[in-house]
């Protein structure tokens, strides 16, 4: 099993190209200690091997046209695999609101819902702050749920979001 980025690039079939050092390392390192504070808060306590995937993982996402196309996460259940997508997409929308954007697909409207609310997190609002909102859930249509001007509407209001989370249909609806 390849443990480097190094080692995992070479088994890409398109090689990818590996960025080094600065900014890329400090913000892996940063938001491995943001993912271990998150397991933490659930009663896990990542060994020195998780540290190090979750590492090689938030530096391989920092990789440019690594993220362009459908990524999958290879973890056992119970990782903190989505835990790691969401201190990625918080860390992001934060550090970087007018370059980052991206469209996360989730099989359950619950987990849509969720992932939003972790992303957006709670923000003071005050003179010197603002409520920033930067994921937006889209639902599918149901018309016992909405209008079809609601669910056409959803497309427009999602514009003003950095991240977008989707389901693949809208089976979990009731018909």
């Amino acid at each position: 099993m390849a443990k480097t980025i190094k080692e995992l690039s070479t088994l890409a079939k398109k090689p990818i190209s590996i960025v080094n050092g600065g900014d890329v390392d400090k913000i892996a390192e940063q938001l491995v200690f943001d993912w271990a504070i998150e397991l933490g808060k659930h009663g896990h306590t990542p060994k020195p091997n998780e540290n190090l995937f979750a590492y090689n993982t938030f530096k391989l996402w920092q990789q440019s046209g690594v993220l362009d196309l459908p990524v999958i996460v290879g973890a056992q259940p119970g990782f903190g695999k989505s835990t790691m997508l969401t201190v990625y997409l918080r860390y992001m929308v934060r550090n970087y609101p007018d370059t980052f954007g991206a469209i996360i697909v989730k099989e359950r409207i619950e987990d849509m819902k969720r992932l939003a609310d972790e992303v957006n997190g709670d923000k003071v609002d005050g003179p010197l702050f603002r409520q920033d909102k930067y994921a937006y859930f889209i639902q599918g249509f149901d018309e016992d749920q909405m209008t079809r001007e609601h669910y056409e509407e959803q497309f427009t209001v999602q514009s003003n979001y950095n991240v977008v989370i989707m389901t693949k249909n809208n089976s979990n609806y009731k018909h």
